[in-house]
């Protein structure tokens, strides 16, 4: 299985709306082929939470460190048998 990076998420999120990568930096006003680069050099912050906000996904998730696309949610809180449940599979 292929290691998953940046631009990869990007291409695969683009891909799910009918998106080339070139629509993408165009609708973004990035420069051309900047997402491409990203896998070898770091692109700004700015930029890339620019993304996350255009595909409603988190920072974690297009940097990989989660599958989880979602957001943190504050509010989010568990019912009373949810926590119950997480904290008997905890131990």
């Amino acid at each position: 299985m292929a290691v998953k990076t940046l631009s990869n998420r990007i291409k695969d999120l683009a891909t799910e709306k009918g998106l080339s990568i070139a629509e993408l930096e165009r609708k973004l006003d990035f420069s051309n082929g900047s997402i491409a680069r990203w896998d070898k050099s770091n692109p700004s912050v700015d930029k890339v939470d620019k993304v996350a906000k255009y595909f409603n996904v988190s920072l974690d998730y297009l940097l990989c460190k989660t599958d989880r696309r979602g957001h943190y949610d504050p509010d989010f809180e568990l019912a009373d048998k949810e926590e119950k449940d997480v904290a008997k599979r905890m131990g």
